[in-house]
């Protein structure tokens, strides 16, 4: 795309990316031409009222209003946006010796993240007293500016080499085994968030550590390849085996490409209504696991891990559980694989022990009861989301909506958490961070609909699992059937348009490392759907809609 070129935006579209220079875009067979060119990165059409500018481009950058869908107003560097925010085009340096990371400009808020003296940060804007800044993984958020000085973008960075020599030997070479924490994390070319993405990985994948900044390791994947993450995102284990140490035979915990784990133990148990499967091993486990159908059958694959002598048979002693098969599916890579022969569909949930050296495997009646669900209103605070043909704000749709969720799943026996339940802005990082964390089952981000066409009407419900995306096509089948389960109760009780299921690249399907789904209740740009998502029944019927869809979803094959 060459520079001016002009970016189609389609009604459907949430997000364009590109680093150029932006003088106009097409909306509906019409060109829309800019105050001034814009670099847009990583800009969100915010369901049809704005955007905001999630990741900082390499310059000095503009903050673009959308109405609509397409882009009505610019503002640069020191000027002022909406709420008392100043965009800025500078960087800050740490002074403290530890600083705290919130999720809004005050100390009332939400603590989460930390930084370190001598981390340099991109700023985003700033309001008095504080600078919303990026984190090395990505997100924002507010640190206060007494703890801080200013560094302007023009400045060298001498803690951050330059995105153009990504070969070079960075950092201090060391030999350490890793595991990475988090949902899905960023594997980079280089120590820094300017670096491209190299790969994903998911929580509990074993890397080794072969170079390391204040900020960054270097480390080699299991396949083979190499990439920085960020240190926070690394659980660093025990020291690797000198080169004079037999292989295999240090507690490295099979770190390494070749150096195997190897199994222990595997143990089959009834208790209470559940069937538990424990595997236990020498080393960090990683796995994947899936379901297959006629018969019913768990399959947990064991990444570079040794069957060892264990039997390859083991009968089940519960309900549920009818025989667990041992095997060494591969020695290239090196894969163990456990098959769980079951009496029927059920519901299971593998769980780590702390050391990550054993997984439980709990198998029981199909039931949403004990189920971790994350629930999202989205936008909040100073981010209103859309605005009805008559006021309705659709950041207070989605909260009250989300409470109703949220209790009718407490009424069930469900675990839910709840992303915020107030009236405050949470940066689509965090919300997808928060389900990372619990380690979720599912997740549910609630938001009503607009258009620039006022007639449109309808429910949908997306969901994003794309074949180019390996770690969420790894859950394509339970992330359609979740927007599956969920869409057939809202358009069988909403009594309005079924639009279906729908696929987008939205951040808090992209980045949580569970199924999710976004649902799309109703249009507030459609005067008589506005009237009723104003209506507490209809709030009603939308929150049941969602939880009789998530039942199916834990209960139904």
């Amino acid at each position: 795309m060459s520079k001016n070129e002009n970016i189609g935006i389609s009604g459907h579209l949430r997000k364009k990316t590109t680093e150029l220079e932006v003088t106009r875009v097409l909306k509906a067979a019409k060109y829309w031409r800019l105050l001034v060119p814009v670099p847009v990165v990583m800009a969100f059409l915010m369901f049809g009222t704005g955007a905001f500018a999630q990741d900082l481009p390499t310059g000095p950058w503009k903050y673009g209003k959308i109405i609509g869908t397409y882009v009505h107003k610019v503002y640069g560097p020191g000027e002022k946006l909406p709420g008392n925010f100043t965009v800025a085009s500078k960087s800050v340096v740490i002074t403290a010796t530890s600083l705290n990371v919130r999720n809004g400009p005050g100390t009332t808020y939400k603590v989460i993240a930390t930084v370190k003296k001598g981390m340099v940060l991109k700023v985003l804007r700033q309001t008095t007293g504080w600078y919303n800044v990026v984190l090395p993984d990505g997100r924002n958020g507010w640190v206060a500016a007494g703890y801080v000085t200013v560094k302007n973008l023009n400045q060298p960075n001498p803690q951050v080499p330059k995105p153009e020599t990504p070969g070079a030997d960075l950092g201090t070479p060391t030999e350490k085994n890793g595991v990475v924490k988090g949902g899905i994390v960023n594997v980079r070319s280089g120590p820094g968030t300017t670096y491209p993405v190299a790969a994903k990985v998911t929580n509990g994948t074993r890397v080794r550590i072969t170079r390391e900044t204040a900020e960054w390791y270097k480390v080699t994947l299991p396949d083979g390849k190499e990439g920085w993450i960020a240190k926070y995102l690394v659980l660093v284990e025990n020291q690797v085996p000198s080169r004079g140490d037999t292989p295999g035979t240090g507690n490295s915990g099979g770190d390494i490409p070749g150096e195997a784990g190897r199994l222990t133990e595997v143990r089959v148990e009834s208790v209470g209504e559940q069937d538990i499967v424990t595997v236990n091993a020498d080393a960090t486990i990683t796995y994947t696991v899936y379901v297959l159908a006629e018969p019913y059958r768990l399959v947990i694959d064991l990444n570079n891990m040794k069957k060892d002598d264990l039997p390859e048979s083991f009968a089940g002693t519960g309900k549920w559980v009818q025989g667990v098969r041992l095997s060494q599916y591969s020695l290239e890579p090196l894969k163990a694989r456990l098959v769980i022969d079951l009496a029927r569909y059920l519901s299971y949930k593998v769980k780590y022990a702390e050391d990550k050296k054993s997984i439980r495997i709990e198998i029981q009646e199909p039931s949403i009861k004990g189920k971790t669900i994350v629930i999202d209103p989205g936008h909040g605070g100073y981010d209103p989301g859309a605005i009805g043909v008559t006021g309705l704000r659709e950041k207070d749709y989605n909260l009250d909506t989300a409470l109703r969720v949220y209790n009718l799943l407490k009424e069930l026996g469900a675990n839910p958490i709840i992303t915020r339940d107030t009236d405050t802005f949470i940066a689509l990082t965090d919300r997808a961070a928060i389900a990372n964390n619990a380690q979720a089952d599912v997740f549910v981000s609630i938001h009503a609909n607009s258009s620039e066409n006022a007639s449109l009407n309808g429910t949908s419900t997306y969901y994003y699992a794309p074949e180019s995306d390996p770690v969420l096509y790894a859950q394509a089948d339970a992330r359609r059937k979740l927007a599956v389960k969920v869409q057939a109760q809202l358009a069988a009780n909403l009594g309005i348009k079924d639009l279906g299921i729908k696929t987008a690249n939205f951040s808090v399907l992209r980045n949580t490392g569970m199924p999710s789904i976004l649902v799309e209740s109703a249009f507030l740009s459609n005067k008589t759907e506005e009237a009723l998502l104003k209506d507490s029944g209809f709030r009603d019927k939308v929150a049941r809609a969602i939880v009789d869809g998530l039942v199916a979803y834990f209960t139904e094959p």
